[in-house]
Formats: C-alpha cells, sequence, structure tokens
C-alpha cells in the first residue's frame, strides 16, 4: 500500500481503547503502555498519546501509528480469502464508478441452466441508454461468485486497463487478472510492434503471478487462464455501429462478387439473319418439313408412350404445336421409342434442336426468334416467354383471383391457374404452394431443431441485431411485422415497384434459414417470378444456417433484377409434381450414341499401315545393289597412327570375332565375356568411331550400317570425322552419310549412315524400312532417351522375324546387367577399357579445407546463397567457434570445424562465392606453363551468368579467359570453347550438361561439379511440362569427372560432402517416365505394335512409362480425334490420325496445315522462339551521357515498337506472330543482307530463322508425302490473321484451352459521361483445368471440375494486353518453374472455339453451348441448334479430307460458310 497522512476508523478504535501512558519522559517511558518509537526523530505527546515530530528521515519513516494486522476474512459462497489490504474486483469496479462519476453497477446471472453461472455486469449511463456499458463472460462457471467478479474483472479490463489492479486483488482473481493482462500484451504484439495508448503502461507494469500451493477445494472460486468476453462490443450503440459496418462490408463483398461475376459471363455468340438463312438451308437440305404448319391442330392422336408423351408435352409447353412436336418426335427419333426415363431429357433436346432448325423464323414461340435485335443479331440467354404469336394463352374465362396471383407474383396466367388449383385443394395459400414448389425443385430441405433455451436467446437476440440494422439502412422503406411466432421482414424495392418480403420464424433464425422468401408487386420486367424464386431457392440452399441471410437475398434480387435479360427462365408447370413425375428425370442427361450421329473421325484402321517405301537408295536398294566400299581407305600416315594407337584397335580382332560367332547381337560390362548361339543381341562400350568402320572393314560389300545418336550435333559430328578417317572430302559423297532433322547427307554410295533415334523411329513406318540394313548401332544408350528405349524395345520385338539384322548397343556407362536381363540372359558381352588418364577426385570438405572459405551461417533464405564474409564477421565467427570445447576435428586454417562449416552450406543451392574462390585458388596455385583449362558444371544459363560475376569479382587481376557453354549461345561463340587460350591465360569454361557427352573440350585437366542439372519432365495429369533443377546421377558425374583426364591427369572438384554424394541415385530416371507420350503412342499405333488401352508393349520396355502418362497421351490424342477406342480397350487410329503420325511435329502441331500453319508448327517444334530478349531498364546518368548506350537504348525501343505494331496486326496470338515474322523473312531475297536487315529490325536470331526454315521445309515435305500437297487453294485464306488464329485453335483445344477472368468493370466520370475504365494487365487471371488420375480418365473423364491459376510468361507479346475480346485462350507451352507459366498463347474466337474447340454440347433449352464439358457461351436457341449441325457437318469435312488428301474442302459450301463465320465473326459481313 502507498503512503497515507490519514488514519482510518480502525486506527482511532484502537487508540481509544488502549491504556494511556503517564509517564513525562518524551523518549523513554516506564508504564510499558506506550507503543514502540518509531524514530529518533519522534517525541511522545502525552495529550494525543501518539508519538508526534516529522521523523528520522530513513527510509519509511513517518508518523503514523504501526498497529496489528487483523486475519483475513473468507467470502462465503467462493471461499476467497481477502486480507485487509485487498478488495474484490466488485469492490474496485465500485470504488473506480465513483471516482468516474458513474452510477453503480448492476448484476445479473444470465445463465438459467442449472449449476451454471455466467453474470452480466451493467455500467448504466444515466443519459443514453444506448450507451450503457454491459460485459459478459464467454463462458459460465459452477461458482456464482467467480462468475460476478470475473464479469468485474472484463469491466476493470475496458475502464482501467492501466491500473496495477493485482496489488490488491486475492487469489484467484489475482491471477485471473495477470493472465488477461498478459493475453492483451500477446495481442498487442501480434497487432502492432508498439501498444496501444489504453493498454500500453498496464502491459508493462504485469507483475509475475504468486504460486499456489495447495489445489482449491471443489466449490471454491479457481483462477481462469483465458477470460475474454462474450460479445465483441461493450453497449448498444456500439453493437449497432459494428452490425452497420459489417453489413457494410459484407454488402461491399457482395457488389464486388456481382460486379466480378457480371464481367465474366458467358461469351454471347452472334449470327447475322443472311447467314443464318445459308445455314438454314445447308442443314436442311433438299426436305421442306412444316414450312405451311398453319397452326394447332387437335386432330392429332394421343400416343401410348412415355418418352414421346412427355417429350411433345415439353415441346407444347414451349409454345409448339401438337403437329410440330409429332413430326420432331418422328424425324429425330424414329419409330424406336424405347426409352428409359433417363434418356427423355435429351430426346426433348433433340427434338427441340430439330425444330430450330427446320421451322422458319416467324413460326418460332417467342424467346426462340432470334430476329429484331441490335445489330440483327440475338443477345444470349434472352428471357423466354411461354406461348406462341399465333396461340398465345388468354385470360378469357380465367377467375379473377388466378389474374391476381399472376399479377403479383409476375406469373403467366396458366402457371397462376395451376397454382391457385394447387392452393384451393389444400386449403393453403397461393404463395406458400409457389415457395414449395421453388423450395423443392432445387432438392432443398427444411431441418426443423430442437433449439436449446440458450441457442434461442442468443437466435432472438441475433434477429433483433438484423432488424435495427435494417432499419438504420432502408429507413421508411424497411418494415417488420410480427404475426405469432413468425416475423415477416419486407422491404420496399421502388426501382422495381416490388416488395422483398423474408419470413423467419422468431428463436429459430438464423440458426434455421428463413421459412420463405415472396417477390411480389408490379413486375414490370416480365412475368419471370418462377425464375427468380427459382434463383432466390437456389441460392439459399447453398447456405449453412447461423448467420443472418436478409442482406445477401436482398443483393441477390438486386442482380437479378439488373440482369433479367440473361436469367434462365423457368416454368412453373415444368416443377410441379403432380403434372407428370419429371422432376427426377430433369437433371438427366442421355448417352450420345442413343440419338446423336456418331462423331468417330471416320472409318477406323484396322490393320498395320506402313508407308510407301522412301526412294532414297540407302533405305531402298539392298548392300549387294550399292556401290561397294573401300576395306582400307589410303589415309594420312599421322592419322593412321592415331588409329592404330587408340584403345580399340587392339580389341578389332576380338570384336570381329564375336560377331561372327554371335548369332545376332552382344552386349559387354567390365564382367567376362559371357555369350550364347541362342543369343541375338549384343551391345558394348567402346569409341564410336571405330565400331562402325570395324564393320565396314570387314564387309565393305554385303555390310549396311546405321548408326543411331541421341543428339544431331553428335550424329554431324562424328559422320563428319568417319568420313574424314576414311579419306572422304566430306560427309555424302562416299561411302558415310548422315541424316538428322532438318538436314541430310547421303548418295548413292552410303553404307554408313548416322542419324538420330528418332529418325530411325520415323523411317520404321515406311513399308520394309530394313530390309537393306544388316547392322543397327545404337549409341549412348545409358542416357534412356525415349526414343532410345523405344526403338530397343520395336528391335527386340522384331529381331526375331528378321535373319538380316544385327543389333549393337554402346554406351561409356552402360549398366550391363539390366541391358542383358532385358535382351536375354545368354547376350554376348565385350569390354575395352577406354584409353583415360587417372583423375583425382576433391569433395565439398576437401575444397573447404584448402581455400579456407567460410560460409555465413544458414538464415531464412532471401535467393541470396552468398557466402561472402567480410573480416570483422570473420573475427566474430572466430571468438564464437573458439569458445565452444568441440572434439577433435578436422580444422580450417582459420581453426574451424570441417564439420560445422559444412552444415553451414545448403547443397541445394550452389555457393557462388565458395566456386569463385575456389577458381582463384586453382588459378594461383596452378605451375607454370600449365596450359590446362577449367571446366565447370552448372544447372543452366541463369547460374551460368551468376557463376561468372562471382569468378569476375574474386579473380580481379589474375590472368584468365572466361567463357560460357550452352545451348543459347551463337555457334561462333560455342567454338571458342575448343581453340586453345593464349598463352599466360587460363580458360575457364562455365558450361551447362552439354559438355557431359556431347562435345569434349581437348585441354580440359581440371572439371569444378556442382552436382546439379535441370532436367525437364512432365505433369502427366495436368499435362504440363516441367524443368526441374535436381542433383546428378553418379553415372552423370563420372562422366563429368572423365572430362579431366583426356590429355594427362586431372583433378574434379565435386561441391557436395560426402554423405550427399553417397545418398545421390545410380543412374538418372529414364526420359519415358518423365516426359509426354502423344507423340510416342501415335508412332506405336500407326506400326501396329501397340493396340490395347492397356499398353502391353509400353509395358514390355525396359523401364515402363506410368499408368498416368499413358492415359494422359490416350486422352490427349482422343480429344484431337487422332484416336477412337470403339470397343473401350482397343485403340484404333482415325484417318486424322494417320496423317498425324506422319508429320515429324507434336500432334497438337501436326493438326493444323499449309503455309502459315506450317510457320506456326516448325516455330513450336524448333523449341526456342527466335526472338531475342531486348533489355530497355539501363538508366543513364542525368551528368554524364553515354552516347554509345543511348543509341543502343534507341535501337531496342524501335525494335519493340515494331515488335507491338506487328502483334496489333495480327491480333492477341503469339503463335500468328510468329508466322508472320517467319513469312516475311522467308519471302525475302537470300542474298544482299535483306533477311539480316529484317532480323536486326526486329531483334530476331538468324540462326533461330534458320533452324525453323528447316523445319517448315520438313514439316511441308511430310505433307506432301501423305497427299497435302501445296496449291493456290491451300493458302487462298493465308492473308487473314482470323483464319491463321483459327489454325492455333483448331491445333490446341480443347486439351490446352485457358480461361480468362476479368476484374470487375470500373467507370470514371467524364465530360461526357461516365466512361469504362481501362483495365491493367496484372488484373486479369488465367485458369487451366485439372485433369483426374488414371483410374477416372479411363472411364472417360478427363476432367476433375477442378481448376489450377497459371500466370502470362513475360516472354510472351500477350503479357501486357489488357483486354481479350473473347475470355478463351489457347497455349502451346505451360512450363512450371516458380509458378506454371503460359509462354506462347492464342485469343479465341468464338466460332473458332465451337466449330474446332472440340466435343461440342448444345443446349438449346437453356441457350448455352458447351466446348469439352468446359467453355461455355451463350447463344440463342436458335443460333446454337444451328451452329451444333454446323458442327456435324464440320466433322464430315474433316472425315473426308482425312481419308482423301486430294478432296478440294476449299470448293465445299460447308467451308465457305465456316470462313465467313470465322471472319466476320458471325455477322457474315
Amino acid at each position: 500500500m502507498g503512503k497515507s497522512n490519514k488514519k482510518g476508523n480502525d486506527v482511532k478504535t484502537a487508540l481509544a481503547t488502549a491504556p494511556k501512558c503517564t509517564c513525562d519522559h518524551p523518549f523513554t517511558c516506564t508504564c510499558g503502555n506506550r507503543p514502540p518509537r518509531p524514530s529518533k526523530g519522534h517525541k511522545w505527546d502525552p495529550e494525543s498519546q501518539t508519538w508526534g515530530g516529522k521523523g528520522h528521515k530513513q527510509k519509511g519513516a513517518s508518523g503514523q501509528i504501526a498497529l496489528k494486522s487483523q486475519e483475513a476474512r473468507t467470502t462465503d459462497v467462493g471461499k476467497t480469502q481477502v486480507a485487509q489490504w485487498q478488495c474484490l474486483p466488485s469492490q474496485l469496479l465500485e470504488e473506480v464508478c465513483k471516482r468516474q462519476k458513474r452510477i453503480c453497477p448492476k448484476y445479473k446471472n444470465i445463465d438459467k441452466a442449472k449449476g451454471k453461472f455466467r453474470y452480466r455486469v451493467i455500467l448504466p449511463d444515466g443519459k443514453d441508454t444506448q450507451k450503457d456499458l454491459f460485459f459478459v463472460p464467454a463462458s459460465s462457471v459452477v461458482n456464482e461468485e467467480q462468475a460476478k467478479e470475473e464479469a468485474c474483472l472484463l469491466a476493470l479490463l475496458q475502464l482501467t486497463p492501466t491500473l496495477p489492479h493485482e496489488r490488491k486483488l486475492p487469489d484467484p482473481y489475482k491471477l485471473t487478472w495477470l493472465n488477461a493482462i498478459n493475453a492483451l500484451k500477446t495481442a498487442s504484439k501480434d497487432v502492432s510492434n508498439e501498444a496501444s495508448v489504453t493498454s500500453g503502461s498496464a502491459l508493462t507494469r504485469v507483475a509475475k503471478p504468486s504460486a499456489i500451493s495447495t489445489q482449491p477445494s471443489p466449490g471454491c472460486a479457481q483462477a481462469s487462464a483465458n477470460l475474454i468476453r462474450g460479445t465483441s462490443y461493450a453497449s448498444s450503440a456500439e453493437r449497432r455501429n459494428m452490425l452497420q459496418e459489417k453489413t457494410r462490408e459484407r454488402n461491399a463483398r457482395i457488389r464486388r462478387h456481382e460486379n466480378i461475376r457480371m464481367a465474366n459471363q458467358n461469351h454471347p455468340v452472334f449470327m447475322g439473319a443472311r447467314i443464318r438463312k445459308e445455314i438454314e438451308r445447308l442443314l436442311r437440305g433438299d426436305t421442306n418439313f412444316l414450312q405451311h404448319d398453319d397452326g394447332e391442330d387437335n386432330t392429332v392422336d394421343a400416343v401410348d408412350d412415355d418418352a414421346q408423351e412427355y417429350v411433345e408435352h415439353r415441346l407444347c409447353h414451349e409454345g409448339f404445336t401438337k403437329r410440330q412436336s409429332r413430326s420432331a418426335f418422328d424425324e429425330v427419333v424414329g419409330k424406336n421409342p424405347a426409352f428409359t426415363e433417363d434418356e427423355w431429357e435429351k430426346a426433348y433436346e433433340a427434338c427441340l434442336q430439330w425444330l430450330l432448325v427446320h421451322l422458319n423464323e416467324d413460326q418460332l414461340p417467342e424467346g426462340f426468334d432470334p430476329r429484331g435485335r441490335t445489330l440483327d443479331v440475338v443477345v444470349p440467354d434472352s428471357l423466354k416467354q411461354t406461348g406462341t404469336k399465333h396461340n398465345s394463352s388468354g385470360t378469357d374465362g380465367c377467375p379473377p383471383e388466378t389474374l391476381v396471383v399472376a399479377a403479383h407474383y409476375g406469373l403467366t396466367v396458366p402457371e397462376a391457374n395451376e397454382l391457385c388449383k394447387m392452393a384451393s385443394r389444400g386449403t393453403r395459400e397461393p404463395e406458400d404452394v409457389l415457395w414449395e414448389i421453388v423450395h423443392e425443385a432445387v432438392g432443398a430441405t427444411c431441418h426443423q431443431l430442437n433449439t436449446p433455451l440458450i441457442e434461442r436467446d442468443s437466435n432472438v437476440e441475433s434477429t433483433h441485431e438484423e432488424v435495427e440494422a435494417l432499419q438504420a439502412i432502408f429507413g421508411s422503406d424497411f418494415s417488420s411485422v410480427r404475426e405469432g411466432t413468425f416475423v415477416s421482414n419486407s422491404v420496399m424495392l421502388k426501382e422495381w415497384g416490388l416488395s422483398l418480403c423474408v419470413v423467419v420464424e422468431e428463436g429459430l433464425y438464423p440458426s434455421r434459414l428463413p421459412e420463405k422468401v415472396l417477390l411480389s408487386g408490379k413486375w414490370t420486367v416480365g412475368q419471370v417470378g418462377t425464375s427468380i424464386h427459382y434463383e432466390i431457392a437456389k441460392f439459399l440452399s447453398s447456405f449453412q444456417p447461423g448467420e443472418p441471410v436478409f442482406f445477401e437475398i436482398h443483393g441477390l434480387v438486386l442482380s437479378l433484377l439488373q440482369n433479367v435479360e440473361r436469367l434462365k427462365t423457368e416454368s412453373l408447370v415444368s416443377l410441379l409434381d403432380i403434372d407428370s413425375e419429371i422432376t427426377s428425370t430433369i437433371k438427366r442427361s442421355l448417352d450420345d450414341r442413343a440419338l446423336e450421329p456418331s462423331r468417330e473421325r471416320g472409318k477406323l484402321q484396322s490393320r498395320v499401315i506402313r508407308r510407301a517405301r522412301e526412294r532414297s537408295p540407302f533405305w531402298s536398294k539392298l548392300p549387294t545393289d550399292t556401290r561397294p566400299a573401300v576395306a582400307h581407305p589410303n589415309i594420312p600416315r599421322s592419322l593412321n597412327s592415331i588409329r592404330k594407337s587408340l584403345p580399340a584397335a587392339s580389341a578389332r580382332t576380338e570384336f570381329l570375332r564375336v560377331m561372327r560367332e554371335a548369332d545376332k547381337s552382344f552386349s559387354r560390362d567390365r564382367s567376362e565375356p559371357a555369350w550364347s548361339s541362342r543369343s541375338r543381341y549384343w551391345g558394348y562400350r567402346m569409341w564410336k568411331d571405330d565400331i562402325p568402320q570395324f564393320i565396314l572393314e570387314e564387309s565393305p560389300n554385303d555390310a549396311k550400317i546405321v548408326v543411331c545418336q541421341p543428339r544431331r550435333l553428335a550424329a554431324t559430328g562424328v559422320a563428319t570425322r568417319v568420313a574424314e578417317e576414311r579419306g572422304e572430302q566430306q560427309a555424302g559423297v562416299g561411302s558415310v552419310g548422315y541424316v538428322v532433322r532438318g538436314d541430310s547427307a547421303m548418295g548413292e554410295s552410303t553404307r554408313l549412315l548416322f542419324c538420330t533415334t528418332g529418325v530411325l523411329l520415323r523411317q520404321l513406318q515406311t513399308e520394309g524400312a530394313l530390309d537393306c540394313i544388316t547392322h543397327v548401332v545404337v549409341d549412348e544408350v545409358h542416357e534412356r532417351h525415349l526414343d532410345t528405349d523405344v526403338l530397343l524395345g520395336l528391335l527386340k520385338q522384331s529381331i526375331g522375324s528378321r535373319k538380316n539384322i544385327r543389333v549393337i548397343l554402346m554406351s561409356a556407362t552402360l549398366d550391363a546387367g539390366r541391358f542383358a536381363a532385358y535382351f536375354g540372359e545368354n547376350t554376348p558381352r565385350i569390354h575395352i577399357p577406354g584409353r583415360t588418364y587417372p583423375v583425382k577426385d576433391y569433395m565439398l570438405e576437401d575444397v573447404l579445407l584448402m581455400t579456407g572459405y567460410i560460409p555465413r551461417k544458414q538464415k531464412k533464405r532471401n535467393g541470396d546463397s552468398s557466402g561472402s564474409i567480410d573480416k570483422d564477421e570473420t573475427s566474430m565467427e572466430e571468438s564464437n567457434l573458439e569458445s565452444v570445447d568441440f572434439p577433435p576435428k578436422e580444422l580450417t586454417s582459420h581453426g574451424f570445424p570441417v564439420e560445422d562449416l559444412v552444415r553451414r552450406i545448403d547443397e541445394t543451392l550452389v555457393d557462388y562465392d565458395m566456386l569463385g574462390q575456389l577458381v582463384k585458388h586453382l588459378i594461383a596455385n596452378s605451375s607454370a606453363g600449365s596450359d590446362g583449362s577449367i571446366l565447370v558444371f552448372l544447372a543452366g544459363a541463369p547460374e551460368i551468368n551468376r557463376a561468372q560475376e562471382a569468378v569476375k569479382r574474386w579473380t580481379d587481376g589474375f590472368p584468365l579467359l572466361l567463357l560460357q557453354l550452352h545451348g543459347g549461345l551463337q555457334p561462333r561463340e560455342q567454338n571458342l570453347v575448343f581453340k586453345p587460350a593464349a598463352t599466360g591465360l587460363t580458360k575457364v569454361i562455365l558450361s551447362t550438361n552439354v559438355a557431359e557427352t556431347s562435345i569434349t573440350i581437348p585441354d580440359c585437366t581440371i572439371v569444378i561439379d556442382s552436382a546439379r542439372e535441370k532436367q525437364s519432365s512432365y505433369d502427366a495429369a495436368n499435362r504440363m511440362p516441367l524443368l526441374l533443377e535436381q542433383f546428378c546421377s553418379k553415372a552423370s558425374l563420372k562422366q563429368r569427372r572423365g572430362r579431366a583426364g583426356r590429355v594427362r591427369e586431372g583433378k574434379c572438384y565435386k561441391l557436395i560432402s560426402r554423405s550427399t554424394y553417397d545418398g545421390l541415385r545410380d543412374h538418372g530416371e529414364p526420359e519415358i517416365q518423365r516426359c509426354a507420350l502423344d507423340q510416342t503412342l501415335l508412332t506405336l499405333l500407326f506400326l501396329g505394335v501397340e493396340s490395347s488401352a492397356k499398353g502391353l508393349f509400353m509395358e514390355s520396355l525396359l523401364d515402363p512409362p506410368s499408368k498416368v502418362s499413358f492415359v494422359a497421351a490416350i486422352d490427349s490424342l482422343r480429344q484431337l480425334g487422332a484416336i477412337a477406342t470403339p470397343s473401350g480397350e482397343d485403340l484404333k487410329l482415325t484417318p486424322l490420325g494417320t496423317h498425324l503420325a506422319g508429320i515429324p511435329a507434336p500432334p497438337m502441331v501436326g493438326k493444323s496445315c499449309r503455309e502459315a500453319a506450317l510457320a506456326m508448327a516448325a516455330a513450336m517444334s524448333v523449341g526456342r522462339s527466335p526472338f531475342l530478349k531486348i533489355d530497355v531498364s539501363r538508366k543513364r546518368g542525368k551528368d554524364k551521357i553515354d552516347e554509345r548506350a543511348g543509341i543502343e537504348e534507341m535501337k531496342n525501343h524501335q525494335i519493340l515498337e515494331g515488335r507491338r505494331n506487328l502483334f496489333t496486326i495480327v491480333g492477341n496470338s503469339d503463335h500468328a506472330l510468329l508466322a508472320s515474322v517467319f513469312l516475311k523473312w522467308k519471302n525475302l531475297d537470300s542474298g544482299g543482307g535483306s533477311r539480316k536487315r529484317f532480323c536486326d529490325s526486329l531483334g530476331l536470331s538468324i540462326p533461330g530463322m534458320r533452324d525453323m526454315l528447316q523445319l517448315f521445309r520438313q514439316l511441308d515435305t511430310a505433307l506432301a508425302s501423305i497427299g497435302y500437297i501445296s496449291s493456290v487453294d491451300s493458302d487462298r485464306n493465308g492473308h487473314s490473321w482470323r483464319i491463321i488464329r483459327t489454325c492455333a485453335v483448331a491445333a490446341m483445344s480443347p486439351a490446352q484451352l485457358v480461361k480468362v477472368v476479368r476484374p470487375a468493370t470500373v467507370y470514371h466520370e467524364t465530360a461526357e459521361g461516365a466512361r469504362e475504365k481501362d483495365g491493367q494487365a496484372k488484373e486479369l487471371k488465367f485458369y487451366v483445368r485439372t485433369s483426374v488420375d488414371a483410374s477416372a480418365k479411363s472411364n472417360g473423364n478427363s476432367w476433375n471440375g477442378k481448376e489450377e491459376r497459371v500466370f502470362m510468361h513475360p516472354s510472351s507479346s500477350s503479357f501486357a494486353t489488357c483486354s481479350y475480346g473473347c475470355p478463351w485462350l489457347v497455349y502451346f507451352s505451360l512450363v512450371r518453374t516458380s509458378k506454371a507459366f503460359l509462354r506462347d498463347v492464342t485469343e479465341c474466337s468464338a466460332y473458332a472455339l465451337l466449330l474446332f474447340g472440340g466435343k461440342l454440347d448444345v443446349q438449346a433449352s437453356k441457350g448455352v453451348i458447351v466446348v469439352d464439358g468446359w467453355a461455355k457461351l451463350s447463344a440463342n436457341a436458335r443460333i446454337g441448334s444451328l451452329v451444333g449441325g454446323l458442327r456435324l457437318k464440320v466433322d464430315e469435312l474433316l472425315e473426308k479430307k482425312a481419308a482423301d488428301p486430294s478432296f478440294d474442302v476449299a470448293a465445299t459450301k460447308e467451308m465457305q460458310l465456316i470462313v465467313k463465320l470465322v471472319v466476320s465473326d458471325g455477322l457474315g459481313i
């Protein structure tokens, strides 16, 4: 307690009863009745019988009398011990109220449950009851005193949070107060770093709670660990404000959601009147049904079939006559109406579409007639009205109450009539019947709840709060009427002349949804009452009880009224159970095969197909008919000496002996050779240059050899070197040649052909492809490329029937055991050791020891893995490390344990500073006159750039030549790595894994290996290619290590620890298990080796692909129309698939044809964009202007401006942009530098354009070989970019569709009024479909209903596009790095998507067309039916063209209409 100069009443009483001191001495007492002297400064006063004076100046001295403390009292209810100086929370609260001049608090127990107490403390304001403060704990307790005192503690927390009440409070309330204060402190830290004004000082004065040594007795008050308020407000006014704020936020969310929904409605489809007439004539043909139907014919006979009765009843209800309905059913369904109830809805849809095509527009009922609209086209989803023009439902003879109900609730007269009949039969009100019908139609149920009394009180309170908020917001437009236990809350919608009424039951709402919701009044928007009430019921069915819903219903109704023209029309009669049992079948669908014509893409192939034999002499002439090769040509003596000195030369005799003894083939490894006459396979690990020459030298007259390489560079390079060794001028003029994609060099005398594995697979599609071949050599089989694994499977399967073929497998690191087991246990093997020098290995621990590098301690990663450290930090680290008592460990030069430093390094990232310091150490300690180079392996080009910066920083001033090597460089830049460095310079090469196997750097003596690589993969479930960075396999590290021992002893530094190395996999994952299988499956189906959906051939491969990848390929090809599954298990090629299998491009690309389409196909197949990266982010200083940099920057701006202009011309399409630049470049003269100037003007890569040209020619040749010959007619529409973009859409949809979600439309005020504000590209969102698992796909389901958000890649020309006319795009490349990025896209047009975008589902009754079950477009029922009929014609055209390439599709009426629709976007102009 603090100091006080006043004496309490208890002190005065004690002095009055104490015996008096009669001693006269001022300081000493002899009678013993004087109290002890407080200090030397006090003097006894005999009159007042007290010690007087100021007292001694020591701390705590005063003139007060020290009295004996009284014993603590114990409360009756809570058993709380209260000391003399302590107060209960209720007492403290009363003192606070007196100081603040408040009315004394009031208490009320609000928990009526037996044995439970929860008090409410009310602090009256005295003037305004709305400002009364009340506090209620969140939970009940079993002790009444505790309940009351905890409510008082809540009040003290609100009124005086800064006072240290814990000094006066007794236990357990002291501990409860401290816990509450600590909770406030924690909450304040979560909200802000600074304490709030009201609670900041209290948070710094919290004392530690005293320990409670004994357990509280049962029935005593106990401390609460979490004392919180039961309400988020402390007064009625605060509650009202919070409710209003919550309402405003909810309404804002609703408006925002509605604005986004409105901005992303189904894209409308328009069609002009003239082109509608043309399509009608095309679809009708020579038939003339019902063109002179004058109206209703009551003489039409009744039917006994339930399905026909249902269809005719629905059609008549829509306004068609009985004669029209009967004719449609007879024409569409025929005389075989054997339908189940599940098929009735589909039969109705088919008959409706038939009528919409075969009736004139003036014969159609209202709502189906597309005439009289803006631009003579139809706004989609327009409101349909019941009745026809010629036979409308009149009101004659209707009871007046029926007309009143129809007008009051927005119903048609037939609907109101039926409603009144039902109401009269059940003695109910029509409004009750209306709500019951729509409520049951959406499948909603009303659960009766046994609401507890406490919950009822809470519900009543929530209802009152909602009513108060509604009154505050709507004012006089709102009314609330109580009828028994029901409350009707109504609000007037003056703008529409309607009243919204929500009826709830008091005490149950909002724990139970409203009993009914009705909209009544003057229906100026039309007779759409049923539709709006149906939407309200459907909206409520999605809500979970527990929250008030009036505001949500109000927002929904406003949205429906504002967009009534887009409202889906529902008929009340169709929702009634009493008319027919149709409600159970209204949402069912029929099998497409039951009613619709088959959409198979042509007659299926039932036999193995082979193309015509290639005319090339190498493939078509037998060895005996080919010019003999020179066995041992004359070559320079130096070259001959080099060949004889190679290790392979010493094994020549052994190799040829095995060749003669083995039946067909052999395989080798480091184990003892083992072969058998029964074995037909053989493989080896030898020099790739020598083995084919051994065969040719042994059999110059009888051998024809094909050598398969995994890469074009290896095939051409080895062919050139072998031709040189055989004394030939170049490949193609003598016995040695090559064939790669886009390039070939071979002649009539070629006997040794080098090619890529893909070329050989393509050749196998021709008839008798290997009849003239004696040896097939497959090199680098350890790399496990997809084509290599498939080729091995094909060779294994076919070698038994071909006695003329010998298969040889070559590899530097072949897993001979697995290959031998795959080809047979007795497969012959041979091993020839290579001539390499020893290479010494160093691991991460060794690098740290030799360089003395100290990495940083690992912290939260922020994208920088740098390990640089300054001297101050080094000293600090040394002191920290030296203070620890480490066990004996290997120490660095700084005295740090190596193990601790290794733990600091994140080995999944490259420490570029450590790499730079290592290069510096190697150059500084290299021997004088050393001419060896350093080869550094990194994951990719970005990593190379970062490593280059680090090496430059660390080796500043050192003599070195720093070079890069990766696939993105020009050939002249790549060739620099093979040239020796100048004297005194050390060549350092930063390379990707391209230097691992494809090329050899002759002077390399040191390898620094980051042990990282980027490997392409494939997400089969989502059909998304991935680029993943990961650790290399041990086999890859071994290959890299070998690059350092080519010329002399070398060293290899691996930047990973020994433990990490031990955990690496032995071999890399085969490509067949991580890539798309679309093209491979097409090839296998064409060859006839795969024919089952179970993938029997795939399962027979060395490493079969996953089931998910195989099923994904089937699904993709099925969507393209390339394959079909007539029996569910067998896979058959369609004519289109047959042609796609012959095009050397991905199936998605091969689907489009001729000039511009070929250019797009070549651009997408080349794998790298020809557009160079243009950097315009350079900033120049204000004081000093770099003139050269300024000119370069201006040039870059001109390049980008030229690209933007060209992109504007071709439309929103990366693919059309590529086609445009390629065709412009191709049409220029190859001489005079015009092509180079064109590339410079647009920032194009000249080698990239040349690669596209090679692919263009190859694709053109492939198309011509299967009958698609270039002509004037084939490029008739080559000038129309709409047609070119449609080709891209046809090639890539529907599997690669993208949905664009627009932001809410924003308007701004201008002098001309409100105008729509331009959006931003970053506000657009893009989504693709996610696929299901393999089991679901095998059942025909390719989509699980989920979507994944993707992002536009900055390299795409569409990256800055702010808006799209159609919210659907197609893409070719979707790569997942940090995010899922779309690299190239094309905007769809409505008709490109409808006519070429996948399976079409026309729902004429709903005014919707669905493409491939996902993309929805809105169209008038008439237009939708015409589009559906035209789409069938398109499919027939594709079948004819695929089956007969000579068929002139451009001359057909169908194609002319299609072109007109696509070019004019349906207007037919």
